[in-house]
């Protein structure tokens, strides 16, 4: 992993070389565009219509920028969910975008495009959407003005923090570090000793309908060892007692 700073001039050129895990400041031109107008966009492709800016070599943030209060440049301009636009961004990266930034993992016909034309996708902090908008000098709307904040702008960033998510290669930092997460568990991983009671429920997090009701006096067992770090435990007399969050079993044996 590297970090690198760059002027977004430097994208066509660079996105290829970059990996997964690098982070990655912007300075230079980025244009705003979310599902609405990449609708917009990939009709305009497909008349021979002018498009709202050159795509190649261009960098795309999904976002839908706040209007800016006074004395402000602009509002409070985090990333939406990218997924939206998979089925359109094949198109573009086909025409020359160099780089799309957003949140959340691409879909695989995005990542084919990528690797085919040597894309990257970047991914911004969600939830900061007012630290992001201190790195925006200065915001213009250059198309679909009747999309309101999801009309196409120009923004001119300066030291604009992303990381390099999905890469041109096939790095997918989502994947790769659910992979490791998953691996430093099983390594740490004892699991919650319960001995049930014939009271005990069984719930996921979601609060849905019991899944199984245990009841020893129909069949007698000794006490099971469960691996499930991810359910909440709810005793028909109350919360169970545990190590950890309220309702929640810690990492460690426990006799019930």
């Amino acid at each position: 992993m590297a970090h690198y700073d760059l002027k977004t001039e430097q994208l066509k050129e660079m996105a290829p070389k970059l990996r997964a895990g690098d982070t990655v400041t912007l300075t230079g031109t980025v244009y705003t565009a979310r599902d609405a107008a990449h609708k917009k966009i990939v009709a305009a492709m497909d008349a021979g219509d002018k498009l709202p800016f050159d795509l190649d070599g261009a960098a795309i943030y999904y976002a839908g920028p706040t209007p800016a209060k006074p004395g402000q440049v602009i509002g409070s301009v985090g990333p939406t969910t990218s997924g939206r636009m998979d089925p359109f961004a094949p198109r573009l990266l086909d025409a020359g975008l160099a780089c799309m930034i957003g949140k959340g993992v691409r879909g695989q016909g995005v990542q084919d495009a990528m690797a085919r034309n040597g894309a990257v996708y970047m991914v911004a902090i969600g939830g900061a959407g007012a630290a992001k908008a201190a790195s925006i000098k200065n915001v213009e709307v250059i198309a679909y003005d009747e999309l309101g904040c999801e009309s196409v702008k120009r923004l001119t960033v300066e030291n604009f923090s992303a990381i390099v998510s999905q890469d041109s290669v096939g790095g997918n930092l989502y994947t790769e570090g659910v992979a490791k997460y998953k691996k430093d568990c099983a390594k740490r991983r004892t699991g919650v000793r319960l001995r049930l009671s014939k009271n005990f429920v069984f719930r996921t997090a979601s609060r849905s309908k019991p899944r199984f009701r245990a009841n020893l006096e129909e069949k007698p067992r000794p006490a099971d060892t469960f691996f499930l770090p991810l359910y909440k435990f709810r005793d028909t007399q109350g919360e169970l007692p545990h190590s950890g969050k309220r309702g929640w079993p810690g990492p460690c044996s426990r006799n019930l």
